[in-house]
């Protein structure tokens, strides 16, 4: 997995070296998190670093690091959460982020697995966007629904 996001990475570096590229490290995400499970379900808030590296007009990557508190049966916990999202922004004002991640959670929530990550976002401006997205969480323990709806801003 880890070797994949890594030939991923290098690619695009090598196919954007004579090619413009656009890069926004001071980006952020906020979000509401659904957390859906065969025993219950949780909502909370999520805080993301989301730097994205424009390929061309219509390709770049994204990488996001980010947290939430969710309410666990006992107690809340933290999930500390990692993806690395190939985005498409063909479709004007539209845009398509898919890809890989990997979610922990620390305290009684208990766990971590592989995610497969699909959001889709409507940009206001070049620096503000809302999306929304859907992420099943393959954890050994249980297998969790995430649904996210938010705002970004890229300074």
């Amino acid at each position: 997995m880890a070797r994949t996001s890594w030939i991923i990475v290098v690619s695009c570096l090598l196919f954007s070296w004579d090619h413009p590229s656009r890069a926004d490290i001071l980006s952020f995400r906020a979000n509401q998190l659904t957390v859906l499970q065969k025993g219950g379900k949780s909502y909370s808030g999520a805080l993301s670093w989301a730097p994205g590296w424009d390929i061309d007009d219509t390709l770049g990557i994204r990488a996001m690091v980010g947290a939430a508190l969710i309410k666990g049966v006992a107690s809340n916990f933290l999930a500390i959460d990692g993806e690395l999202l190939l985005t498409y922004s063909g479709f004007k004002p539209w845009g398509i982020e898919v890809g890989p991640g990997y979610q922990s959670w620390m305290g009684s929530g208990g766990g971590s697995g592989f995610s497969a990550n699909l959001l889709g976002s409507y940009n206001l401006t070049d620096s503000f966007h809302l999306f929304a997205g859907y992420s099943p969480l393959f954890a050994p323990s249980n297998f969790t629904h995430e649904l996210r709806v938010g705002a970004g801003i890229a300074f």
